[in-house]
């Protein structure tokens, strides 16, 4: 879980709750980007942004891998979202 405790900005405490097994995660300028590994058995690895301040409902988006392809690595500016497999 993370929480940010400063609410100048928008007044209030945004949350999220790991429902799918991230193990890496960076925090960028306008939001923070995870990934979990791929799961035993096939399951994919998968990439997820959530912006800060969401200027639309589906502003947050999620990638799924190939299989045998896994996130090692993500990293996030202003503009872009990567990711090292």
């Amino acid at each position: 879980e993370m929480a940010f405790h400063d609410t100048s900005r928008s007044g209030r405490i945004p949350t999220m709750t790991d429902y799918h097994g991230y193990t890496l995660g960076v925090l960028g300028e306008r939001g923070c980007a995870l990934a979990s590994p791929g799961k035993a058995g096939g399951g994919a690895s998968t990439l997820f942004y959530r912006p800060y301040e969401s200027w639309a409902h589906t502003s947050e988006w999620r990638v799924s891998l190939p299989p045998g392809e896994d996130v090692v690595a993500v990293a996030a500016g202003s503009t872009w979202v990567a990711a090292v497999t």
